[in-house]
């Protein structure tokens, strides 16, 4: 497992295929440069996947998580109204 970055893509930006990039940071340009060379490498021969996730979660997290974090876990955490949050990345 590869894990790469939604920043490979600039935020509000909506890709047309997982190699329709479109990094506006040097980290993001990066993911797509580890993407690039994992996808054209085939993994080295061995099954493969890349992952983009959103947020990493662990230690070393930014502190707006980990408050967030302790809001859920002191029951103080309530989602307005009734529908899903939607997030476009």
């Amino acid at each position: 497992i590869w894990t790469s970055s939604q920043l490979v893509c600039r935020v509000g930006y909506v890709p047309t295929s997982d190699t329709d990039y479109k990094a506006d940071t040097l980290y993001g340009k990066s993911k797509v440069r580890t993407e690039e060379i994992v996808r054209s490498s085939d993994g080295a021969g061995r099954e493969w996947c890349l992952a983009r996730p959103t947020t990493v979660w662990g230690p070393g997290m930014s502190t707006h998580y980990q408050r967030f974090l302790h809001m859920i876990e002191r029951g103080r955490y309530f989602h307005v109204g009734h529908g899903p949050l939607w997030k476009s990345y």
